[in-house]
């Protein structure tokens, strides 16, 4: 239900938390109308993560930067914003990938000026390359952004998630950056990706989650799709569709990333601001 709510206006942004309450059998929530939007944001994003993990999917939106700020933590919706197409997609086929096979563990740390999300997960790899491709025509994605697919090339070496991005790794400047050729053969990343962030999967989460590295904590940026090859049932229009059992995808989105924890992975805890 909050997913679809997010489509719907309201007058108050807080209705778009609020309205949904009177559709549960017991609601954890109490309307009041005197919180802060952020109270409610943050109150109902904790609750529904009791159950599942799918609302981090929710978070991207070509109209929030990913960033430290006094308002929402980055892992919280701002369901007063609309997402755009290709995470709208990405999110609606969350399903058919099972990247944890296991339920969430999640935690919370209360800081004076923030609220940290501790996910347990496993790191799995660094962003090396952010590339451009679109959905439409060139004209018409001038005109709209949000029809832009972001494509990340990745390296899963261990050493590199401490190194420091190379200039040659660096993204180019706006209006330069590199043109793939098609999103059938490379991996899909959230809209405000960018060189050097990490991949990671968290249990619980159906896809992997890109995180960024600040001096304390990571960011959300938002969920992927690893390719490893070329996807054969995709088109490139509206009507986008794929199976789930493509073999162009990473046997990293069928939860493999599990079968290596103890060996060449570990799992940690990750601070989320």
């Amino acid at each position: 239900m909050i997913y679809i709510a997010r489509a719907q206006k309201a007058t108050d942004p807080k209705d778009k938390i609020f309205a949904l309450l009177g559709m549960l059998d017991a609601s954890p929530i109490t309307p009041d109308y005197a919180s802060s939007k952020r109270a409610v944001y943050i109150s109902a994003t904790r609750e529904v993560f009791h159950k599942s993990l799918f609302i981090l999917l929710m978070v991207e939106s070509p109209r929030r930067r990913v960033c430290l700020s006094d308002d929402l933590p980055s892992w919280v919706p701002e369901f007063s914003t609309p997402q755009y197409p290709i995470a709208n997609f990405v999110a609606l086929r969350s399903s058919f990938f099972r990247a944890s096979p296991e339920g969430p563990e999640v935690q919370f740390s209360s800081h004076p000026s923030r609220e940290i999300l501790i996910l347990k997960g496993v790191y799995v790899a660094v962003v090396t390359d952010v590339y451009i491709a679109q959905f439409k025509n060139a004209n018409q994605a001038r005109e709209d952004k949000t029809l832009e697919l972001k494509l990340i090339k990745y390296n899963d070496y261990p050493a590199a998630r401490w190194k420091s991005a190379k200039v040659d790794l660096l993204p180019a400047p706006c209006g330069e950056r590199k043109r793939a050729p098609t999103p059938e053969n490379t991996s899909w990343g959230p809209y405000w990706v960018e060189v050097q962030e990490i991949i990671i999967v968290a249990k619980g989460s159906s896809l992997p989650l890109v995180l960024r590295r600040t001096s304390d904590y990571y960011l959300l940026v938002g969920a992927c799709f690893l390719i490893d090859s070329q996807i054969l049932q995709i088109e490139q229009d509206q009507n986008l569709s794929f199976t789930a059992d493509d073999p162009g995808f990473s046997s990293i989105m069928r939860g493999s990333v599990w079968d290596e924890v103890g060996k060449s992975r570990q799992e940690e805890h990750f601070h989320i601001h």
